[in-house]
């Protein structure tokens, strides 16, 4: 049976980061006064450089809502605001909400019986998500209430969250997801105090566009929060016209820094199918069978030495590993990864990736060593690791098991193709393509911090 007295028990305090767009920013604010059940305790918006007139704004929901004001300095990352929100507020449950989120009548009632029973991380169903249609941006502009929700009544059906492709085949089910965290979205969440001091607030090194929010999602996953997607807890974004150039650019940059971070095999393989998180569900589960090719066999590469500056190993083998310019290895597969890791003199550097997505700036290494791993790669993912191989270092090695070995000559044609230098021989069994460019940047590692 409902108890509206044991809801209200819980403290609800709203976060909105705020950049500007009064007109859509008061909308949201109206959804919220309008709340049946329940009201947040109060709404705090974190502004930059007085981009709203506050004032106005106060009176207008005075006596229906409570709302606090922080203005703080320009060019501030929207993780920084949000924290501010943490900071100044004591309630238990924080719900953040962008600024051109339009929640539905009972939203907050229903964010409110997710975490009674015990959920400490409760997604909003957010229709049209981040991106619209541009023909739907002209059928949705009204910012009166009333009017607002009569158009979006007529479109419902037409707008679905994007992430509903992973929440239908698993009933809604978050936590039976392989990654949960790839669906946890900063523009509407709530989260329990507790959770989030736990996991640490959002990341502010993360500038722009992107990312900050999943990473503080894969935080709470690694530190025992649940999470669960609530269909009561529905809103709207509001179709605003962004630059879709300038957003790709800066969510490039910071899928770079959410890998350096966190340097695991899974969240590179969702940096490299970033667009997988649309696929049905179970597509990471594997490894092997998503960046190996299906036949993939140990292969073990004879005695070799390479001169020259920092190098990449890829692919463990205990002989080249144990060089002293070895600076760091990568190794996908465990069991080889945890043999790696024990017989390194420092594990600081040995990571268990694939290759696909490194967390290094360009130019990190002289020279990058691949061992034969590559050859059981899926044919288009070595073209794909020859790439990122070259951004990472000045020369790339290419080992297969003898020079007349069909993918090192197919890699050879694709790097000839490119205007790249490349040398083919042969030592003993083994095969070596070499592929030059001249270095780009100095040596840096994953910041951990």
């Amino acid at each position: 049976m409902y108890n509206e007295r044991r809801e209200r028990q819980i403290g609800v305090v709203v976060v909105i980061p705020v950049f500007g767009h009064a007109n859509v920013l008061r909308l949201t604010l109206e959804a919220l006064a309008r709340q049946r059940a329940i009201r947040p305790d109060r709404v705090l918006l974190i502004d930059q450089e007085h981009s709203i007139d506050f004032d106005s704004v106060a009176k207008e929901f005075l006596g229906r809502i409570r709302v606090d004001y922080w203005d703080d300095s320009p060019f501030v990352c929207v993780g920084r605001k949000r924290n501010l929100g943490v900071a100044m507020s004591s309630e238990d449950i924080i719900l953040f909400l962008d600024s051109d989120v339009i929640v539905g009548p009972d939203c907050i009632s229903a964010h409110v019986r997710s975490h009674q029973r015990g959920i400490s991380t409760v997604l909003g169903y957010m229709y049209g998500a981040r991106t619209f249609h541009r023909g739907q941006i002209a059928g949705l502009q009204s910012t009166e209430y009333d009017q607002f929700m009569a158009e979006f009544a007529h479109m419902k059906e037409s707008m679905l969250d994007e992430r509903d492709v992973w929440f239908r085949p698993n009933e809604d089910n978050v936590m039976a997801m392989d990654a949960p965290w790839h669906v946890f979205w900063g523009g509407h969440v709530s989260v329990e105090r507790s959770a989030i001091m736990r996991a640490g607030l959002f990341n502010d090194t993360f500038v722009g566009w992107g990312y900050e929010d999943l990473e503080l999602g894969y935080r709470l996953i690694q530190t025992g929060a649940s999470i669960e997607m609530n269909r009561g807890a529905w809103s709207v974004h509001f179709p605003q016209r962004v630059s879709l150039e300038r957003r790709a650019i800066q969510a490039e940059e910071n899928l770079r820094r959410f890998v350096r971070l966190h340097p695991t095999l899974e969240c590179e393989l969702y940096a490299v199918f970033f667009d997988a998180w649309k696929q049905p569900f179970g597509y990471f589960q594997n490894f092997e069978s998503t960046a190996l090719h299906p036949r993939s066999r140990s292969m073990m590469i004879a005695r070799g030495t390479f001169i020259g500056t920092d190098i990449l190993l890829i692919g463990y083998d205990p002989i080249l590993a144990q060089l002293p310019a070895v600076a760091c290895v990568i190794e996908p597969r465990t069991m080889r990864f945890r043999e790696a890791k024990e017989s390194m003199l420092t594990t600081e550097n040995v990571y268990q990736l694939s290759g696909l997505f490194l967390p290094f700036d360009h130019g990190s290494f002289g020279k990058a060593v691949v061992t034969p791993i590559w050859t059981e790669y899926a044919p288009q993912e070595r073209v794909r690791l020859m790439n990122e191989v070259l951004r990472v270092s000045s020369t790339a090695v290419f080992v297969a098991e003898f020079a007349g070995n069909l993918h090192l000559l197919k890699l050879r044609e694709e790097a000839d193709r490119r205007g790249l230098v490349t040398d083919l021989c042969r030592e003993g069994p083994l095969g070596y393509l070499v592929i030059d460019k001249r270095p780009i940047r100095t040596h840096a590692y994953p910041d951990k911090s």
